[in-house]
């Protein structure tokens, strides 16, 4: 799957009063080592229509701002949720965690000015790659720079980087 070339296409409508949004990709290959690609993008475009909706539904015209980490992890992908699942609830204020085992996690964030945190695994078999968006509003983008930081240091101890041998 090295260099493929997907193409994403976003439709955006009114319909009855309410906006559409479709989401198009094309480009996957028929051999079933997309399968967890596609898989993948399904799950991440669930969590990012839910940021979306947060943003129109309580954010509407106010400023926001966003960051991202990233660590590597080594064994099984169900292993490294619940360890990134720890870092989410241990590092941050929020009022629940919405659990989506063993891909992402996403949650409101106090902190953050009534921001999103938005958490996923990638991984095709052992070990892959976290991703984790932290998105901020309002006075919350003051806060967004420790926050990351915080972040940032509950990663690296619960994925410390594997040394090349």
């Amino acid at each position: 799957m090295r260099g493929f070339a997907v193409t994403t296409e976003f439709v955006v409508e009114a319909r009855g009063g309410r906006t559409v949004v479709r989401i198009v990709e094309s480009g996957f290959g028929p051999e079933a080592s997309w399968d967890d690609e596609i898989r993948s993008r399904e799950s991440g475009w669930a969590r990012y229509l839910e940021n979306l909706r947060h943003f129109v539904e309580n954010h509407p015209g106010e400023a926001a701002a966003a960051d991202y980490l990233y660590a590597t992890f080594t064994g099984a992908a169900a292993s490294a949720w619940d360890a990134l699942a720890t870092v989410v609830r241990t590092e941050l204020e929020v009022p629940s965690l919405e659990e989506h085992p063993s891909k992402t996690v996403a949650a409101r964030v106090p902190e953050l000015g009534d921001g999103r945190v938005l958490g996923s695994i990638e991984s095709t078999g052992e070990g892959g790659m976290i991703w984790l968006q932290l998105i901020a509003y309002s006075d919350g983008r003051e806060r967004l720079e420790a926050v990351r930081d915080r972040m940032r240091d509950g990663l690296a101890a619960a994925f410390p980087p594997v040394e090349a041998g």
